[in-house]
This record gives structure tokens, sequence and C-alpha cells, in this order.
């Protein structure tokens, strides 16, 4: 994917090679196209978070771009033929827009201010510099510009660039480098985006003009009127600004809510919010489903340091959790712990996650009466310390629609969990695989592949919830340490829009239906000793249902609907199982 905010594209003196750069796999690479042979005949990464702008030299050996690199945008030279790179800078200015003038030396953007500078500068304001290859001497060409982008040596003489004076918008600049003098050689009221300037000195725009942009040729650029000299913009009573260390200052960035309902749980609601400095560089959220007080709730505390590319934070919580571990004993569970976590991306869609846990967790085992009443087995309670390791590879590339429904794309995770044996000894190993494929924004295929795996000494127990696994069955029908769901379900408008007249004018909609279909199973038993069919094709221990449903936006969550009939693949069991929930779709 090129740049589609800082795109670019250089071609050498004599027309022979294209180079650009875009995203490709982990990160950003260079590529060299030769038009004689009509491929990309080089691909370049190297070890920058990104890279911008590439340039390449009249002679086409070298290429210069800006490469970013743990928030610092420096400048870099690669000679292509030789596989040799250079940092031509290293330090904490903004670098843009690099080029070659005629004489082979690096022509650049940049907010820097020299050590030895007297004048009065705005901070953030921005000049075009002159970089000497031989002597590595940076020299200031221009004066500051609130913006100025994509300069052009025009021989000895002129220096074109894009800039904002205070009289205009973005319009095209030619500086003579033989006196100084400045002239402004266009003036649009709306933007100049993109030029090139010919060895003749004809110039091609592109410009924003009548709602859209247009490609232009600007003329009559060789004649250039004393009168049409641009004053220079002057800061009045400017001093320079004193260098402190960066002192964080929070505030909130976003607060959220939502609720969810389902025939086995009642409501639950959920509220959580950010906050962060003004850099970015410190982020906390907090999550809690607060009901009564805390001590009785579920929460989350999490930090994050995010100035590296690897974010470094941990999470404190507590977790609230009840399953049935036989048919009439109900267990109980609250954890409370911390954990530190590093998260590693290798592009914005993969990254890699590694943890270590100490949670606190207690268990409380509860009597099922006849009657449906519970009574707390308290000889049973008991606590236990768990330390354990975390680790996952989690990949994400799905697009989103305006109510957070995906639709397309793929994301995956991948996690295990291991203790760190002292009084407890328990593994939990986790898959998760979604894929959605999309005809057009309202038809599409959302398909999932889980798969849990618990063990050791004191291994964890899983079921199906029967509201978002397997729909035709109920809650903890079947329990056991290795889980496996298949779902897979075509989604598509049900009623787009109906308008009734009698006997009350309603008008209905943005109804959503799905046709559906879940496989899983749920068991203690060892693989070797699992059945899926019996014969094939009647399931045993494999589980199915297929149904209907239909799906409601209420403005906070989805109404959901749905109809699930459980089957052998022999028989079709009735009548069908109604789940009526809140929440969104997997």
């Amino acid at each position: 994917n090129i740049h589609i905010l800082r795109p670019s594209l250089s071609i050498s003196g004599d027309g022979r090679y294209i180079v650009f750069s875009a995203q490709s796999g982990e990160g950003d690479q260079i590529y060299l196209f030769d038009t004689r042979r009509n491929r990309v005949i080089k691909r370049i990464g190297f070890d920058v978070d990104a890279i911008y702008t590439p340039a390449i030299s009249s002679d086409g050996r070298r290429i210069a771009f800006v490469g970013l690199k743990e928030g610092h945008s420096d400048i870099y030279l690669y000679e292509w033929r030789n596989n040799e790179m250079f940092k031509l800078t290293d330090d904490p200015w903004d670098d843009r827009d690099p080029v070659f003038d005629d004489k082979g030396n690096i022509v650049f953007v940049s907010d820097r201010v020299p050590d030895d500078s007297t004048d009065a500068v705005k901070y953030g304001t921005y000049a075009v510099f002159k970089l000497n290859l031989e002597s590595k001497e940076i020299v200031r060409v221009t004066d500051y510009y609130s913006e100025l982008s994509q300069p052009q040596p025009q021989g000895d003489t002129l220096l074109y660039f894009i800039a904002r004076d205070r009289y205009s918008a973005l319009n095209l600049f030619v500086e003579d480098l033989k006196n100084g003098s400045v002239y402004r050689i266009t003036d649009f009221p709306t933007e100049l985006k993109w030029y090139t300037v010919s060895k003749t000195g004809k110039v091609i725009a592109s410009i924003l003009f009548g709602n859209g942009y247009d490609i232009y040729e600007v003329r009559n650029l060789l004649r250039i009127e004393d009168s049409t000299s641009y004053a220079f913009d002057s800061f009045e009573d400017t001093m320079k600004v004193a260098l402190k260390k960066y002192a964080p200052k929070f505030s909130l960035d976003w607060i959220y809510g939502s609720a969810s309902y389902a025939t086995i749980s009642g409501f639950e609601g959920t509220v959580a919010f950010g906050i962060s400095d003004e850099l970015g560089d410190h982020q906390i959220q907090f999550t809690t489903d607060l009901s009564g007080d805390i001590l009785n709730s579920n929460f989350e505390l999490d930090y994050f340091d995010l100035k590296g590319r690897t974010d470094r934070g941990f999470s404190f919580y507590q977790l609230w959790d009840a399953g049935y571990i036989s048919y009439d004993t109900v267990l109980v569970s609250r954890t409370l712990g911390l954990m530190l976590m590093q998260i590693h991306p290798l592009s914005r869609n993969r990254r890699f996650e590694l943890g270590l846990s100490i949670e606190n967790e207690t268990n409380y085992y509860f009597w099922e009466t006849p009657l449906g009443n519970f009574i707390e087995l308290t000889d049973l309670q008991k606590n236990r310390l768990l330390t354990g390791l975390y680790g996952a590879h989690v990949f994400d590339n799905v697009y989103y629609n305006y109510i957070q429904d995906p639709i397309k794309g793929v994301r995956y995770y991948v996690g295990l969990f291991r203790t760190i044996p002292f009084d407890v000894d328990l593994g939990i190993f986790v898959a998760d695989f979604r894929h959605y494929l999309a005809f057009s924004e309202d038809y599409l295929i959302a398909s999932r592949l889980k798969f849990m795996n618990s063990f050791g000494r004191d291994r964890y127990y899983f079921t199906f919830d029967g509201i978002t696994d397997l729909r035709g069955v109920e809650f903890a029908d079947y329990i056991g340490n290795k889980y496996l769901v298949f779902n897979t379900e075509f989604r598509f408008p049900f009623v787009k829009r109906l308008s009734l007249g009698f006997p009350l004018p309603i008008d209905i909609s943005g109804i959503g239906g799905v046709l559906f279909f879940d496989g899983g199973l749920c068991t203690y038993k060892d693989y070797s000793e699992i059945q899926p069919f019996d014969p094939f094709p009647k399931l045993k221990d494999l589980k199915a249902d297929f149904g209907y449903g239909l799906r409601m936006w209420l403005g906070f969550a989805k109404l959901k609907v749905d109809f699930a009939y459980n089957t052998d693949f022999e028989r079709l069991y009735k009548p069908a199982k109604i789940n009526v929930s809140l929440g969104f779709d997997y």
C-alpha cells in the first residue's frame, strides 16, 4: 500500500528508474522500477518504522529518503548498486521531502534551528535546507513558513517549493538563489497539492478547484517581474523558547458504555474510559461492569508506556466467573490479579504479546437443591495463588462498519498460559480464527473456529453458553477441558425499510437476518477416545445445530433473536431453541 497522505514518485535523470515507497508485509520498503525491463528490479527494506518520500539522483545510483525510527524523522542515503546505507541526520528535528540538486547535494525541508542562529524563529515552522554530502554541512536556504513542502532545485539559480503565506492558501513559490528574492508564482484560493518542473521551466501542478483536483500547466515562469516579490512574514516580540523537560499532563480521551442481555444471565452493562498524556506516551484505561460495589464487580485497570516500538505496561483486574462442575454443583470463582505485559508490533496488523501474571483465586462452591435453591458449601471454599507466563501471537486486518460490525478481513489469536508450578499446575491453550468474506457491505459470510485446551493437575473446565457458541444447547449441557466450536453464518439485510399506514403509521428499517450453522464439542475425553461420528454421518461426540435469526440495532447494542435446531445429521430435533440476547456479532 502506497502512503496515501505522504505519497511520492521520483524518476532518474535519464527516465530509466522510478522509485517509490510502499508498505509490504511487516513494514515499508523502497521499490526500484526499471522502465526498460518494465518490472520492479529491487525491493529494499530497512530497520526503520516507516519510509517516506524517496528520491533518486539524476544518475540513478543513489536514493535519499526519510526514515522514521522511534519517533525521529531523519534523512538516509542508500547506494543501491553497492548496497550501502548512510544516516545523514540524527537529531530530534522533523526532516522531510529530500531531493538531489544538480551537484548531487541533498535539499530537504526541516523545522531545525541551527545552533549558531540568532534569528527569532517561531517553533513549528519549516524552511528549506541544503546538505553538502562531502562536508556534511547543513545550510538554511529559505526563510521559515508555517507550511512548506516539496522543494525542487532548478540548476544553481532557482528553487521551487510549495508554501503558505499570510495572504493565500498553499501555492507555488520560487526563490532566486543568486539574490535571495522569493516570488509567489501561483495565486489559487484553494490549494496546490503536487507539482513537477521540467528542465525547460514548465510547471505541471495538481490543484484543488471545482470540487476536485485537476492538472494545470503553469506558464510564463521564465520572466519574473519584481512587482510579484513576496514580503516575508515577520514575527514580532518572538524569542527563542528555553527547552525544558516534558512533564505528562493527562486528559480524558474517550468514554464508552454498552449493554448486553442473555436469557441465561439477564442484563449486563459495561463502562470504560481512557485517558492519556499530550504526546500519547502514556495510556490508561479502566473498564468495569459495576454492580453494587467494586468488590463484587468485574474491573480491569490498564496502563501502557507507548514511547518505544515495544509497548510495556501492566493490568490490574478482578474477574468473577461461575459455572456448573457437575449437574448439581456450581463453582463461583473470584480472581484478583496483576499482569505485567510487553506488546511488540511487527506491523500495523500483527503483534506478539508476552506477560507475567500473579493471581489470587478464591473458589466458592454451591449445591443446587431439587427445588432450585443454592446452598454454599463453605467447607469446600479454598484460596490458591497462581503465578504464570503468558504469550500470544495476534493478527487483525478486519474492517468494521459504523456500528462496529466486522465486514471483511481476517483475525486470529494464538495464545498459551502456563503456571510456574507452585501450588497450582495449570496450562491453557487458546486458538481463535475468524474470517469475513464480504460480497458487499450488507452481504457477507462470517466464520469462526475456536479451540481451547486446559491441561495440568488443576486444569480448567469449559462449557457451551448456548448463546454465542452452540446456539442449540443449554448452558452447561456439556463440560470439559477440551473445547472446540465452529460457526459460520450468512449475514444479510432482512428488512431495509418497511412503511405501514394502518392501523398505525410505523416505519421499520434496519432489521438484519442471519442463516447459521454451529458445530463443536466439549469433553473430558482423551483425544484417542473422542468419537466424532457414530458411524458417519451421524454425530456422536460432535454436536451441531443450524437455524436463522434476526438482528436490530438499538443505538447502544444489537438485539439478537436466534432460532436454533439441533441435529445429528440424521434427525432434526424440534422444537427450535429460541435465544434472545443483546450484544454484538462475532
